[in-house]
C-alpha cells in the first residue's frame, strides 16, 4: 500500500493539535498520536486503531468531538463526497481542522490491468464543501498530479495570500518557557531584517510568544513528536523555507548536557572551559542576528489590566519568590525564612510564584502563595510589576530579565554569571561557594548533583543564605514615594 501521507507529514504539525483522526489511512498514519480509521486491518504499527467505514464516521464519533481529521487518498475512491464530507464535518469541533490530501486527476475508463479513476480535482473538492460553509479556507496548494487542501470549522474570510519566499524566516524552538524567552531575542532582529517571521513552537513556547509584535505567524505543533523524528523535522523545515533558524539545543544539550551526553561526564574543568558562554550570544549567533540582546515577555492589554488590578490590593513593595525551578537542582531551602524576615516589614507583600516542591510557608495576610494556581502568562505579567523577584534559573527570572525597574536576585545552579544573566540590568548573581558550582549539568535526580544532608537541596542552593538574599534585595525596597511602582500603561480605545 502507498505511503502518500508521508509526503506531508511535517505539513500537517499547524493543524493537528489536540486529538483527532486519520481517515481511511491504511498502513500509513502519519503521526502517531492520530487515531487510524479504516475499513480493513493493517499489516503495521502505523495501521489503523479502529476498523470501521471512515465514510460514515458520524455514526461512530459523537459531534463535535474532534480537534482534526485527516484523509489521504480516500475521497477519490468514494462517490458521493458531499455526503461523506458532512459526514465527517459534523464530528469535528467548531474552529477545527478538515486536511485532505489527494490526487487531481480526470476521470478515466480502465485499460487492461489498469484500474479506471474516479475525477478529483480542487475544484470538486471545494464545490462538495460549499454545502458546509461557513468555513475558512486556510491552505490551497496544487503540485502537479496532487494536491492538498485545509479547511477551518469557523466563520472568518479566507486569504490565501502568501509572503514573498525570499523574505520569509522560519524559526524553530523548543523547550521550556524560559527557552521561549531567549528566542525572543533575536525577533526583533530578523523583523528589522525585513523578514515575515514565522516561529514554529509547542505548547510551552506558544503559550509565553502568544503576543509577541515580531511574529508573523506563530504555529503550536504536538509535543508528542518523537525525539527520535526531530532530525527529519529540522530537515523538512530547511528544505521548505529559504531562510530557517533552528534554535533548537542552542542550551540544553549543548552549554548543559544531559546524563545521556558524554560530554555531562567530562571534567568540570573542561566542561567549564567548553561550557560556559553565554546563551543568548548563542542564539543571536545561531539566528546570524547582531549581538544586542531583546529579550522581552509582552502581555496584553487584558493581562495588564488583571495584573494592575492585583497589584493594586498589595502593600507598596511587592517582591516574588520563585524558590523552585524546573531540575532537583533548582530549590533553594530558606523561601520561608526569606518571607518571614520581608514581612517584617508593613509595606511588603510577598508573592510564591511556581512550583512549591519541598516548600511550606507561615500564614501571613501579606503572604500570597499563587503556586502554579495562574497561568504562565498570568505569573509572567504580574512578575513585571513586582519590586524585586527573587528565585532560581527559571522562565520567571527570565521574563523580567530586562526589566529595568526590576530588581533581579537570581540564585544560580548550574550556570554561571556568563551563561545566563550576565547583561541583566538592575540584577544581584547569587551562587554557593562550593567544589562543584558550576557543574554546567542538567540534572533530573540527584545521582550526580550533591545534596546537603541537612536541607535535602543541592549544596550550591544550601549554601546561598537568607542574609545574602536580603542584602540584595533591600536596594528595591527604598523610600515609597521614590520607588511607587508603575502600573502597565493601557492603552485607550477611541469610541
Amino acid at each position: 500500500m502507498s505511503d502518500f501521507a508521508s509526503k506531508v507529514k511535517w505539513n500537517l504539525l499547524p493543524y493537528t493539535n489536540g486529538e483527532g483522526l486519520d481517515l481511511g489511512c491504511g498502513d500509513a498514519r502519519p503521526h502517531d498520536w492520530f487515531r487510524g480509521v479504516d475499513i480493513k486491518a493493517g499489516s503495521t504499527q502505523k495501521g489503523p486503531n479502529l476498523i470501521l467505514d471512515a465514510s460514515k464516521a458520524d455514526k461512530f464519533f459523537a459531534a463535535e468531538s474532534q480537534d482534526f481529521i485527516f484523509s489521504s487518498y480516500l475521497l477519490q475512491e468514494l462517490d458521493d463526497w458531499p455526503a461523506v464530507l458532512a459526514a465527517w464535518w459534523k464530528i469535528l469541533k467548531p474552529d477545527g481542522y478538515l486536511i485532505v490530501f489527494l490526487p487531481a486527476q480526470e476521470e478515466k475508463a480502465g485499460e487492461g490491468e489498469q484500474p479506471s479513476l474516479k475525477a478529483s480535482s480542487p475544484k470538486k473538492m471545494v464545490d462538495a464543501m460549499a454545502p458546509l460553509k461557513p468555513w475558512q479556507l486556510v491552505e490551497a496548494k496544487l503540485n502537479g498530479d496532487q494536491f492538498f487542501h485545509v479547511y477551518r470549522k469557523c466563520d472568518r474570510p479566507t486569504d490565501l495570500a502568501v509572503p514573498d519566499h525570499d523574505k520569509i524566516c522560519a524559526v524553530m524552538k523548543l523547550g521550556a518557557h524560559g527557552d521561549a524567552m531567549w528566542a525572543s531575542s533575536v525577533l526583533p532582529h530578523l523583523k528589522e531584517q525585513g523578514y515575515y517571521v514565522i516561529v514554529y513552537t509547542q505548547e510551552t513556547g506558544e503559550s509565553v510568544l502568544r503576543h509577541d509584535p515580531h511574529i508573523d505567524r506563530l504555529i503550536k505543533f504536538e509535543s508528542r513528536v518523537p525525539m527520535a523524528e526531530l532530525g527529519e523535522l529540522f530537515a523538512w523545515l530547511e528544505k521548505r523555507y529559504k531562510n530557517s533558524r533552528i534554535l533548537v539545543e542552542c542550551v540544553e544539550g549543548t552549554l548543559l548536557p544531559s546524563p545521556t551526553k558524554i560530554q555531562y561526564m567530562f571534567p568540570k574543568v573542561l566542561r567549564h572551559k567548553l561550557m560556559n558562554f553565554n546563551y543568548l550570544d548563542v542564539h543571536h549567533m545561531q539566528a546570524r542576528v547582531p549581538m544586542e540582546p531583546r529579550q522581552k515577555f509582552y502581555p496584553s492589554d487584558e493581562e495588564k489590566a488583571w495584573a494592575n488590578e492585583m497589584r493594586a490590593g498589595l502593600a507598596p513593595y511587592v517582591v516574588v519568590l520563585v524558590p523552585n525551578g524546573s531540575s532537583c537542582s533548582k530549590y533553594w531551602p530558606y523561601a520561608n525564612m526569606l518571607a518571614h524576615r520581608l514581612l517584617e516589614r508593613e509595606d511588603v507583600s510577598v508573592v510564591v510564584l511556581g512550583d512549591q516542591r519541598g516548600c511550606a510557608f507561615d500564614e501571613h495576610p501579606r503572604l500570597k502563595v499563587v503556586g502554579e494556581t495562574w497561568n504562565i502568562r498570568q505569573a509572567f505579567t504580574f512578575a513585571q510589576l513586582a519590586n524585586a523577584v527573587v528565585g532560581e534559573e527559571t522562565g520567571l527570572l527570565n521574563c523580567v530579565a530586562f526589566e529595568r525597574d526590576v530588581r533581579k536576585v537570581v540564585l544560580l545552579s548550574h550556570s554561571t554569571v556568563e551563561n545566563l544573566p550576565r547583561d541583566w540590568p538592575n540584577t544581584a548573581s547569587l551562587h554557593g561557594e562550593v567544589p562543584c558550582y558550576p557543574c554546567h549539568r542538567l540534572h533530573y535526580d540527584l545521582g550526580q548533583c550533591h545534596q546537603s544532608p541537612v536541607t535535602k537541596a543541592a549544596e550550591c542552593q544550601t549554601a546561598i543564605s537568607v542574609s545574602m538574599v536580603m542584602r540584595e534585595v533591600l536596594p528595591a525596597l527604598g523610600e515609597v514615594e521614590e520607588h511607587k511602582p508603575i502600573p502597565f500603561p493601557l492603552r485607550v480605545v477611541s469610541a
